[in-house]
């Protein structure tokens, strides 16, 4: 380090008397009006984001302000600790933050946020709301229920989640601190090196160029007029040119993208997201720019400014004028005589050895009272310029090199350690805070239904979360709780106004997206949520819509005589999509009923068999006319009716079907109708109807014999149809058909189909096999046998049926419509008959194949595609072939 210390001005001091240089620096008062109105500003933006997460529909937009609120508390310690603060900075890094927050939330969470604060100025009375859920009950709880449940969760939460924010952000700061702390360190090690290195580049690249010429002159004539100007004046330079508030990517740096990355951008929910990584490389890649040419930027500038000095104060005619005490008029005559002797360019002669002997041989005429002192001013600068040294620079050059040095550790630590560093301690308050929350905060009775089917849906399937998504953190109870709010908050809103009577005082006026609706309805528009609430208040009818067919009407529905209609959702699509789903009608003894309807009037023929029963008689057609009359004669209220109906369609399209609760009937109409069931059906084998576009064998007619797609190690002649190995013998038949191909832990029962085409359709994925069995003679009948000590369970049996799924649901419609039979651990390979190799071929093959067709092949053309072995659905060959294999060694 004694290198880097002024030892000629500590040596000028000590010869002076000076020992000892103190070094007062001014203390700044602390903005106290900043400090506490940017606080100030922090809790009100807390307050809201608590509001906001309570309403639901605000959560998303909620959870963000109490972020930006903590980070405003964080901007108040700095400025207090500081005691700098800038209200312009602190503006322009607010709108960034608010910018990216925005853009990150989407502008549907901000319209949620309105429609949040809207329901608390103007929403239906909360109690009203409660009340009206009770008419709709699904997975076994009313939507009133479900509304009071997450509304207590999110209140709790909302606080929680506030104490976690602020908590994180405290962490993050002092670990942030303890960062910084650690990097000046290391830097301060290596600064010898660096600065010896830095001042090597400097003294090459100064040496190299015009610079050195000027400095060069510079410093003679400090020489010969015994002062020390150009040393002052360089500094002043290098200071101005280095300076942050002279470059602008630095000081936007300075002022927007380090207190972002410390703060907003460092916290849970943003600090993986593309706006963070975005503005933290940015800085870095500003930063290396800057240390890259930080050394030629200098010398540039430091150039061009001494070049102007050089030409306004050091030319020939200010060296005359000034330094030989020459008039400006002589000085003038002079310089134009001096230029007819071809003295022109006054530093490149300078640097002429024969620039004195040339300059004697002048004839100056009427001025050669002048030339003495021309002569010999000129001739000792030249001597001086020509004697000097790079070594006569070193301490300039320690100056320019030390403020380089100073200004490249300010940019490695802000722009090219600080980024990361930040990014590195809210990683880490990130993991810290999940597990504490995971294993100490949170309370898993504050999870939504949503929250806990997927944890069950996940465990079944064996799924196993990642990362992140493993921890059950507040945030992610808001943000379920939240869902389930805001869905039980539009089917109660829904049920609301649909049971209000008409306003003939305030009619208010049909505008087209209400006429289209009311034209679709008189037509063939499949009744929901809505449409069936208000055709029972409409026709004085109390009803309750459950989605579970073994629900048991309470005290109060039996007193009240409600009427308890079942909804069945409809089944997920390739896309994901829930379809239309369908209405039943429980009668008073419990039995759940299927009441014949066509096109999508299951919905209208409920409340018509109710109506009837009662001894009213109406039409589907009048039925639906009631309907489409009463959102005439009261548009205003099926405005907000349709308002709820779109913003779920909007946020949930998957599952729109469902949560509005929409009936057609047709896609899910049994072949079997229950109204019209007898005993003799019951538990009879049941066959779908052929398809028009389908061709080939779909079926045996035969109930026993079945088919299965085999796997590639199964050998069904020697050793029979078995298990998986290392399957899971617990697993039951339930958890087997919900998980299928997909579960990681395979389960001891082994499917199998009543459809040929089926089997064919899974085994020509990969070119598979098919096998056709006989159901053993000992699992042939086991009606009479408990349960939990049944081996085999046909799907397209009721009875089977339910005894698997007794609430129904896409695993019972699943397989029953692939026509499932399970049976459990073993079918020996007496039972085997034939084996069939299965390829997928095209359409031109498939055809002139099936010319040449033998008793051995078979042909199957459907229009459903295969599945993939990943589970989704794949378009590819619809035209399957199967041929006969024989056996080899076929045991008994």
């Amino acid at each position: 380090m004694s290198d880097s210390k002024p030892d000629l001005e500590l040596s000028e001091f000590s010869g002076r008397g000076i020992e000892y240089l103190l070094e007062i620096s001014e203390k700044k008062f602390i903005p106290w009006l900043s400090v506490v109105s940017v606080a100030i500003l922090g809790v009100v933006q807390m307050a809201v984001g608590v509001a906001l997460i309570c309403t639901g529909f605000g959560a998303t937009v909620g959870m963000g302000l109490i972020t930006e609120g903590a980070a405003d508390l964080l901007t108040a310690y700095r400025a207090y600790s500081t005691r700098q603060f800038s209200w312009s900075d602190y503006g322009k890094q607010k709108a960034v933050s608010l910018v990216i927050s925005a853009v990150s939330m989407g502008f549907s969470s901000i319209k949620d946020a309105a429609k949040g604060a809207q329901t608390i100025v103007t929403g239906a009375g909360q109690e009203l709301l409660e009340q009206a859920g009770t008419k709709l009950i699904t997975s076994g709880k009313s939507a009133g229920t479900t509304l009071i449940k997450t509304g207590q969760n999110l209140k709790s939460l909302a606080i929680k989640f506030t104490g976690i924010t602020v908590t994180e952000a405290v962490a993050r700061e002092g670990l942030n601190k303890i960062a910084d702390i650690g990097s000046n360190f290391v830097l301060e090690q290596m600064k010898p090196q660096i600065s010896a290195s830095i001042q090597n580049r400097v003294n090459s690249k100064f040496t190299e160029s015009d610079l050195f010429k000027i400095i060069r002159k510079m410093y003679a004539i400090d020489l010969m007029s015994r002062k020390q100007q150009m040393k002052g004046k360089i500094h002043r330079i290098v200071i101005e040119i280095i300076n942050p508030e002279h470059s602008f990517w630095r000081k936007q740096w300075d002022s927007i993208g380090g207190p972002l990355c410390k703060g907003m951008l460092s916290s849970v929910e943003k600090i993986r997201g593309p706006a963070s990584m975005t503005i933290r490389i940015l800085g870095s890649l500003n930063g290396m720019y800057e240390i890259t040419f930080i050394i030629q930027n200098v010398h540039d500038k430091l150039l061009k400014k001494l070049t102007d000095i050089d030409r306004d104060t050091l030319s020939m005619y200010q060296v005359l004028n000034h330094y030989c005490t020459i008039s400006k008029e002589d000085t003038k005559e002079i310089l134009s005589l001096l230029d007819n002797e071809g003295i022109k360019e006054f530093n490149d002669e300078l640097e002429n050895k024969n620039f004195p002997n040339k300059l004697n041989t002048v004839d100056f005429k009427q001025f050669n009272i002048h030339k003495e002192t021309i002569v010999k001013f000129f001739t000792s600068l030249h001597e001086n310029i020509l004697n000097v040294v790079i070594d006569d620079f070193n301490e300039i050059m320690k100056l320019v090199s030390d403020a380089i040095t100073e200004q490249v550790f300010r940019i490695t630590q802000s722009q090219l350690i600080s980024p990361w560093s930040t990014y590195g301690m809210g990683e880490l308050t990130k993991t810290i805070s999940e597990r504490i929350q995971d294993h100490f905060i949170v309370d898993k009775n504050q999870n939504s239904d949503s929250q806990n089917r997927e944890n069950q849906e996940n465990q079944e399937k064996g799924i196993t979360l990642k990362g992140s998504e493993k921890y059950n953190t507040i945030a992610k109870q808001i943000r379920y709780n939240a869902k389930d709010y805001t869905i039980a908050y539009s089917q109660c809103e829904i049920i609301y106004h649909a049971q209000q009577q008409q306003d003939r005082s305030n009619i208010g006026i049909i505008d087209n997206k209400t006429r289209k609706y009311t034209e679709e309805v008189r037509t063939d528009k499949p009744a929901s949520l809505s449409d069936m609430i208000a055709l029972a208040a409409q026709q004085n009818l109390d009803i309750k819509i459950v989605d579970d067919p073994n629900y048991q009407p309470t005290n109060e529905d039996k007193e009240k005589g409600t009427n308890i209609i079942v909804y069945t959702k409809g089944e997920r699509d390739i896309n994901g999509n829930i379809d239309v789903g369908h209405y039943q009608l429980m009668l008073a003894d419990g039995a759940v009923v299927d009441i014949s309807s066509d096109r999508n009037n299951c919905g209208y023929s409920v409340i018509q068999k109710i109506l009837h029963d009662r001894g009213i008689e109406k039409s589907i057609d009048d039925l639906r006319n009631d309907r489409a009359q009463r959102i005439e004669d009261n548009p205003k209220v099926f405005v907000k009716i349709f308002k709820a109906e779109q913003w779920v369609s909007s946020r949930y399209p998957q599952e729109a079907n469902a949560i509005l609760v929409i009936g057609a009937g047709y896609k899910y109409k049994k072949n079997i109708e229950f109204e019209n069931i007898d005993k003799e059906n019951i538990g009879k084998y049941r066959r779908r109807q052929r398809r028009p576009s389908s061709e080939g064998d779909s079926e045996s007619e035969n109930p026993n014999i079945l088919y299965r797609a085999i796997r590639e190690d199964e050998q069904p002649f020697e050793d029979g149809l078995r298990p998986p190995p290392n399957h899971d013998p617990n697993k039951s038949a339930t958890s087997h058909i919900r998980s299928g191909t997909r579960a990681k832990q395979k389960s001891p029962w082994i499917s199998a189909t009543h459809s040929l085409k089926e089997a064919a359709r899974w085994a020509s994925v990969k070119e598979g096999r098919v096998v056709v069995f006989e159901i053993p003679q000992d699992l042939a009948d086991q009606s009479n046998l408990p349960h939990e000590s049944r081996t085999m369970y046909d799907l397209t049996n009721l009875n089977d049926a339910s005894l698997i799924f007794p609430k129904g649901g896409p695993g019972l419609r699943s397989a029953e419509s692939s026509q499932e039979v399970i049976i459990k651990d073993h079918i020996p390979p007496k039972c085997i008959s034939t084996v069939y190799k299965v390829t997928s071929v095209s359409k031109d093959e498939y055809e002139a194949r099936k010319k040449e067709a033998s008793s051995d092949v078979k042909f199957i053309k459907t229009k459903v595609p295969p599945p993939c072995a990943n589970g989704k659905k794949d378009e590819r060959s619809t035209y399957i072939i199967l041929e006969k294999i024989e056996p080899q060694n076929k045991k008994s």
